[in-house]
């Protein structure tokens, strides 16, 4: 039987696409790099990133990219 917080992780975590996820991961990086450098490591564009950090912080109400990092840690 699955506790609550693992309840709500698989929730949190199902409500994140793939791409978003490779975004997460490299906000989260030791290498902290910048939405360029995470655009060029996706092979997208800049726009195509901050599309992928506006919805993850619509998503789940996160205000700062360090509110994205402190997510990141509270889920992954």
């Amino acid at each position: 039987m699955k506790t609550r917080q693992e309840r709500e992780r698989e929730g949190v975590l199902a409500n994140i696409t793939p791409r978003e996820m490779t975004f997460l991961l490299l906000v989260c990086s030791e290498e902290e790099c910048t939405y360029e450098q995470i655009a060029a490591h996706m092979d997208a564009h800049r726009r195509t990133v901050d599309n992928f950090r506006i919805a993850l912080f619509d998503k789940f109400n996160i205000k700062s990219k360090t509110g994205l990092v402190l997510f990141a840690l509270r889920w992954g």
